[in-house]
């Protein structure tokens, strides 16, 4: 029989890392600053449940824009930065990887969302890997 120590003794020394579960099957990982605010929180859609690996795992626009408006609401956001008259957000692409990065920003967070081009190079079929939405003007954020 193999003795299996406790999880305490076993990963001494190894930093736990706080992660929720928000959506299911999408994780939420927050970072704070030394005063306890929130700085930082990355989304990602869990790669593994239930003896499946989902290796495509990935999240639409639509779903991580809900959970941004659910953690960040709009009159806590202040004023878009990017007025570009369609919703304030800009998608980059890198041709060799491919990826594709989306940035919304605002005076008092971004959101910025990663993930490979769409296979067929529309913005409807855009899925992403990462979600990150960051908090500005709070002190010990990096």
């Amino acid at each position: 029989m193999i003795a299996i120590s406790s999880a305490s003794s076993k990963f001494k020394g190894l930093r736990a890392v706080e992660m929720y579960e928000i959506q299911p099957g999408v994780l939420m990982q927050p970072t704070y600053s030394s005063r306890g605010e929130v700085c930082s929180i990355v989304l990602e859609k869990r790669h593994y449940s239930s003896h499946v690996v989902d290796v495509d795992a990935g999240m639409s626009r639509e779903q991580i824009w809900q959970i941004f408006d659910a953690l960040a609401p709009k009159q806590d956001r202040g004023r878009s930065i990017l007025d570009l008259g369609d919703g304030g957000e800009f998608t980059t692409v890198d041709g060799i990887a491919p990826t594709a990065t989306t940035i919304a920003e605002y005076e008092n967070v971004s959101l910025e969302m990663d993930g490979k081009v769409a296979e067929n190079g529309t913005e409807k079929n855009q899925k992403y890997v990462v979600a990150i939405i960051h908090w500005k003007k709070r002190r010990d954020c990096n």
